[in-house]
């Protein structure tokens, strides 16, 4: 199968929220998949999250998991109009599409089930470090060496470390994770330096 572009992945994403919000108990099970996914690797610095930029949010921020969660992340989603015109927002986050946003303002980035889905991850990863502040962490958690499909285009474990290091952050740690829930993943810790 040949990768799908940067908007049919848009397309299918926006489906995939609106099916999954529509659900009874759908913020629980959100917040309970967040919490299963993240914590176990991230769960220090979703106890320290400080000034959040969350990329590739969806209409439900994961920093809202944090503890304390931020009161207002910043969200920045391509598909932040239409999540609204469909009524999916949850919480008050602030957002900007396309992103504007200063240099150095942000304590953490949440870039969390965001490179498989993107059109360039190295532009973004670039972003990243450059709105986080001297010693922001970026927490990443990509799929990775998986099949192409409607919402997924192919990452390896490889790229992304090149990709975060290419972007100039320093890698503090990193590890393959084996979801029983779906395919492998990729997290990783990365700093940008002081």
């Amino acid at each position: 199968m040949t990768e799908p572009s940067f908007w049919q992945m848009q397309e299918g994403e926006l489906a995939w929220w609106a099916a999954f919000l529509a659900r009874p108990e759908s913020l629980a099970r959100l917040f309970a998949i967040y919490g299963y996914r993240y914590l176990p690797f991230f769960f220090e610095e979703f106890g320290h999250l400080g000034t959040v930029v969350d990329f590739g949010s969806g209409p439900v921020s994961a920093a809202f998991i944090g503890e304390p969660a931020p009161e207002h992340p910043y969200c920045v989603d391509p598909l932040m109009p239409e999540y609204f015109k469909a009524h999916l927002i949850y919480g008050e986050p602030i957002m900007n599409w396309p992103p504007d946003i200063s240099p150095a303002i942000f304590d953490t980035a949440l870039v969390l089930n965001v490179l498989d889905h993107c059109d360039d991850p190295p532009a973004l990863l670039a972003q990243v470090a450059r709105v986080l502040r001297p010693g922001g962490k970026a927490l990443v958690w990509v799929h990775v060496d998986i099949l192409p499909d409607a919402l997924h285009r192919t990452v390896s474990e490889a790229e992304v470390w090149s990709w975060l290091v290419g972007a100039g952050l320093t890698v503090k740690r990193a590890r393959a994770h084996y979801d029983i829930y779906g395919p492998r993943a990729y997290m990783a810790v990365a700093e940008r330096p002081a």
